[in-house]
């Protein structure tokens, strides 16, 4: 029996339905038929029994049953209804954080104290995409930006010696069908969510960003037709800040990162270590004169400064040699 729901008298229709009983049994009880499933039964005739084996119980369906239970407990006023309550639901309480190896032998679960824990009631035969649907919401996780792994601590009976097993991960349907079982027999058996922000990668025009692990490296390949690029580039800098386009946040924020690593740019390619030969700077010098004269044309001073300072370097450079 179970204790905290305990018994219930109530009154009922000689000629009840199936489904007024059940409905009669949820109200009682106060059982939440979206997350719960019950049966019907009762203990069956003893004149039914065969030998010392006694018959398991009577369950109830249908219609027929209903009336045949009432017509029994007519004949036996003991003879009582048997109610049994199957969860649907589970309450699932997730915790953030990180999994830490203390001095070699326990694991410890360091918790994002700011994320924090979560407790929803999930369906007893998730899976486990839906499981993780689950977890992003509860979290408000973007999954485009992060990567998600579900664990629990693993069974001290597992444990060798001293040492503690590592956590036990949930990667497929049987593993979350494996936990929600252990779930039940330990309610203390915290979902622990893991998250790991993905890495992002910002490529603008093919040029390497400004303290990256490979600016040095690629820049030191570069040809002075690297300028090509970057003077296009400052044009469309000017522009943009000329005629924003309206509801376009991608162009201001993309400028703005541009903007920010053009000088190191610009000093990178025209270094004189730079390798390319005399053909690359004279497409280099048409292009700027050609970038300078539409500045001033446009009425556009920055490009014009710019691009004739680098045909001015040119002209140098052509003396020098």
């Amino acid at each position: 029996m179970d204790e905290e729901r305990g018994s219930s008298l109530s009154m009922i229709h000689e000629d009840i339905s199936y489904n007024a009983l059940i409905v009669v049994v949820l109200e009682d009880f106060g059982i939440d038929d979206n997350k719960n499933i019950v049966n019907l039964s009762y203990v069956s005739p003893s004149k039914l029994n065969f030998g010392t084996k006694v018959l398991p119980p009577t369950f109830i369906r249908n219609d027929r049953q209903v009336t045949s239970y009432l017509n029994k407990l007519q004949e036996n006023g003991g003879l009582h209804l048997c109610v049994t309550i199957k969860v649907m639901m589970i309450e699932i309480c997730s915790i953030c954080g990180e999994w830490k190896l203390i001095n070699g032998i326990h694991w410890d679960f360091i918790v994002d104290d700011e994320r924090g824990s979560s407790i929803s009631m999930i369906h007893e035969d998730i899976n486990y995409n839906s499981l993780i649907v689950a977890v992003l919401e509860d979290f408000g996780i973007d999954a485009n930006r992060n990567n998600v792994s579900l664990s629990y601590v693993s069974p001290s009976k597992l444990n060798f010696g001293a040492k503690e097993l590592p956590p036990a991960f949930i990667r497929n349907d049987r593993q979350v069908t494996s936990y929600l079982k252990k779930l039940q027999e330990n309610g203390g058996l915290y979902l622990c969510v893991i998250i790991k922000i993905q890495d992002e990668v910002l490529i603008t025009n093919d040029l390497p960003i400004a303290g990256s692990r490979n600016f040095c490296q690629r820049g030191t390949q570069k040809s002075p037709l690297i300028m090509s690029n970057m003077i296009q580039t400052q044009d469309e800098i000017s522009s943009t800040h000329d005629s924003p386009i309206a509801g376009s946040s991608n162009v201001f924020e993309s400028t703005e990162r541009v903007e920010a690593i053009y000088p190191l740019l610009k000093d990178v390619a025209l270094s004189p270590d730079m390798s390319g030969g005399s053909n690359a700077m004279k497409q280099m010098f048409t292009f700027s004169l050609r970038s300078a004269r539409k500045g001033i044309v446009t009425g556009n001073p920055v490009l014009a400064e710019e691009t004739t300072s680098i045909a001015i370097w040119c002209v140098l450079q052509f003396i020098n040699t």
